[in-house]
């Protein structure tokens, strides 16, 4: 038997064109019209002129730093823009007698988990107004590019090589989540989640660290709930959706799972009066703006791939000062992403 809802990202809409997933009844479409999502993720769940979905969950990323290590090196707030990030990281950063880096200014994504590499990359695009893929334009639904051969993905990919090259960051050492737990960092990227994992694993480290927005915008997760069009009862299913969409449920997740509520009309005064180390995920200025990926069934392929090529390019010496050659490799790989979005019918260039 089908079960009756169905939990996953918006990569669904591969089986959207296999009439395995049904739409959302009229009544839940105007609820998702109604202002309850940002236009960002009611753009996320719709495809071929509906909405298949209503998101239960979010995820955004904000910048995790360590408050000693800040006030060690006499700075007095977290930075708000990308090149106060990268100049505080240069003072932040620690080096032993032989200037090998043992404590990293901040924590960048080397290697690892596919897609996830690339996804981090786009987070610092964004920084710069880019994202992976662009639309072609208003009057092309569904048609993208490669939009990462452009200034801002010059600029991301410069933020790694001059990473390693200044000795800000180096990827032998440790990294991520483990880093910023054991003090191997001072400032790191990633998701809310990690605030529940610190009070578990790192708990001495609770009230010695802090979350603030990052400059300009964030590339943003979304789990959607879905009805597959074999469900039984499929009135009840929709409705059960609904009651998880209420402010009460979507209040709970932040505590009970570690992730985001997916509304974007919730007052979280209260919220962030008890739980403050949110407010890097929750107190988002008026501008601030939120980044989804097209769904688009290639896209996981895309942003696999184009994650292998940036593996092996952070840790190329040659491409340190020397631009023209980046953007060389850059053009390359759009070049593949553009012939998956060409196989796919996507590609509008």
């Amino acid at each position: 038997m089908s079960p009756a809802v169905f939990d996953d990202d918006p990569f669904m809409s591969q089986f959207v064109d296999k009439d395995l997933m049904a739409p959302a009844p009229p009544s839940v479409q105007a609820f998702m019209n109604g202002g309850a999502f940002s236009k960002a993720l009611l753009d996320r769940v719709t495809y071929k002129g509906n909405i298949w979905s209503v998101p239960n969950r979010s995820s955004t990323k904000a910048l995790y730093y360590n408050i000693d290590m800040f006030n060690a090196a006499g700075i007095s707030e977290p930075p708000h823009t990308v090149d106060e990030i990268l100049a505080d990281a240069a003072k932040l950063v620690q080096r032993d007698s032989s200037g090998n880096v043992v404590r990293s200014g901040i924590s960048l994504r080397w290697s690892g988990q596919g897609s996830g590499v690339g996804e981090k990359f786009e987070i610092w695009m964004e920084q710069y107004g880019g994202s992976l893929l662009t639309q072609t334009s208003p009057g092309s639904p569904g048609k993208y590019t490669a939009g990462y051969n452009t200034a801002s993905g010059l600029a991301a990919l410069q933020i790694y090589v001059n990473a390693l090259k200044d000795k800000i960051d180096d990827p032998r050492i440790a990294s991520d989540t483990k880093a910023f737990e054991s003090q191997g960092t001072a400032m790191y990227i990633r998701e809310p989640n990690v605030i529940a994992d610190i009070a578990k694993n790192a708990p001495t480290l609770v009230g010695h660290y802090g979350t603030v927005h990052l400059p300009v915008g964030s590339w943003s997760g979304l789990t959607s709930l879905y009805v597959p069009a074999a469900s039984p009862n499929q009135g009840a299913a929709w409705d059960f959706i609904r009651f998880l969409a209420e402010p009460a449920q979507q209040l709970s997740i932040p505590t009970i799972a570690g992730w985001l509520p997916a509304r974007f009309d919730i007052n979280t005064a209260d919220f962030l009066a008890k739980n403050p180390t949110y407010s890097g995920f929750l107190s988002l200025p008026a501008d601030f703006v939120l980044y989804v990926d097209p769904a688009l069934p290639e896209f996981s392929e895309i942003e696999t791939k184009l994650s292998t090529h940036l593996v092996s390019a952070f840790t190329d010496t040659s491409l340190a000062g020397n631009p023209s050659k980046m953007m060389d490799l850059l053009n390359q790989w759009a070049a593949e992403t553009n012939a998956i979005l060409t196989q796919n019918g996507h590609f509008g260039g």
